[in-house]
């Protein structure tokens, strides 16, 4: 994650929720994009509560492991889960993923999730990503765009309202702009995966852990940007209106989960 002072989601219950988060995603829609080999040194850069980092590390043991967080008591909790599951081969540092403290070529793999739309300056992280990486080595990012903004039927002041909150959240994101920072870091063989975002694609009725993980999300922002709606009472009205929505049979909204990999 970036410092907490920038990350908007930042609540004394993001990395509990960053885990439930992890459960709705499902890991075997992550492990996917791994092609590890024994011996091999990973980085889980902006690791949070350690989600992906933990579960890596629990499904291949014969791989090392490194997370970095700006956040010093993410690491700490991602830490503590780490001993809890007695794993040997991961370990967490406070770092600025702008400004990584490994040096050159030290990992075969950089991994990212939801992290860049955070970061005060992500060419500066993506930059560091491609330092870290050794010659030959990847660079995966994960990220989303207009997340729970493609649904059907629309309910248009709902809908403008959600707009406005996720942009601002996401500081008018877009996924275009990812290939160019990745050249210019001076990576190449840029691909992009996509596939269906478990967390936020609800077809029909949202289930009961993503009716949870949205109300636990968007809360912290609501409050925080009550221009928005005009009082913190009124976000309060959008948000029941919305989980409202994601609760009818009728509904569907769509989230893709982007993955994008180049080779330093």
């Amino acid at each position: 994650m970036s410092d907490a002072k920038d990350y908007v989601l930042d609540s004394g219950i993001e990395c509990e929720r960053l885990d439930r988060q992890g459960q709705v995603q499902g890991f075997e829609n992550v492990l996917r994009h791994f092609d590890l080999r024994p011996g091999m040194k990973i980085l889980d850069a902006g690791s949070g509560s350690g989600w992906v980092s933990r579960n890596l590390a629990l499904a291949h043991p014969e791989v090392e492991i490194v997370g970095a967080d700006y956040n010093p008591d993410y690491v700490a909790y991602a830490k503590a889960k780490a001993g809890a599951a007695g794993l040997s081969n991961l370990s967490y540092e406070v770092a600025d993923i702008q400004d990584l403290p490994f040096e050159d070529g030290a990992f075969d793999l950089v991994w990212c999730q939801f992290v860049l739309f955070f970061v005060p300056d992500a060419q500066a992280a993506v930059n560091e990503f491609a330092r870290v990486a050794r010659r030959g080595g990847q660079v995966k990012v994960a990220i989303h765009q207009r997340t729970m903004l493609d649904n059907h039927p629309v309910e248009p002041g709902l809908q403008e309202d959600l707009e406005e909150l996720v942009e601002t959240i996401l500081s008018g994101w877009r996924i275009n702009r990812l290939p160019e920072m990745f050249r210019s870091a001076g990576l190449d063989r840029i691909d992009l995966d996509i596939s269906t975002d478990r967390i936020y694609t609800m077809i029909g009725r949202a289930s009961d852990d993503q009716i949870r993980n949205v109300r636990e999300v968007l809360s912290k922002p609501i409050a925080t940007f009550t221009d928005i709606f005009g009082s913190e009472e009124a976000g309060e009205e959008f948000l029941e209106n919305l989980l409202a929505y994601l609760r009818r049979e009728d509904t569907s909204t769509i989230t893709p989960y982007y993955v994008f990999t180049a080779t330093a």
